[in-house]
């Protein structure tokens, strides 16, 4: 049976880091499809020659950049306090390169998910309704 000191740990550490994927995936939709509603005109002139596809590929890039970029921070940052969360870590190094690898592709996933709906609705968008109401 695992100690209630150790299981508490376990249960918070899980709590938050659960509201900072909630958190990253709301603060990437609303960014990505800020960019988008920021973009129309632009989106609207690129569909005139573009397939949709292709307006789709641009817009989760935007998102795909975001996510490079705060996967680059959060790696940094992780590294900066390594040594004042390394003892809530039990039974895997503070170090271990998998740990980090499948964070990254994990918010890789969250990041394109949260991009995909800003992205369908971008390349759904009628070019000449968008270039009047702008």
């Amino acid at each position: 049976m695992e100690p209630q000191p150790r299981r508490f740990n376990t249960d918070l550490i899980t709590t938050f880091a659960a509201g900072a994927l909630l958190l990253a995936i709301t603060g990437i939709y609303a960014v990505v499809a800020f960019s988008v509603s920021q973009r129309t005109q632009e989106i609207a002139i690129r569909m005139v020659g573009a397939q949709s596809a292709g307006i789709a590929l641009l817009v989760l890039a935007s998102g795909r950049k975001l996510a490079l970029l705060g996967c680059a921070l959060g790696l940094v940052g992780s590294l900066a306090v390594l040594r004042m969360v390394s003892a809530l870590f039990f039974d895997v190094s503070a170090t271990d390169p998998l740990i980090y690898a499948d964070s990254i592709a994990l918010m890789m996933l969250v990041a394109l998910l949260a991009s995909a709906q800003p992205a369908i609705r971008a390349a759904g968008a009628d070019p000449t309704h968008a270039l009047r109401t702008n």
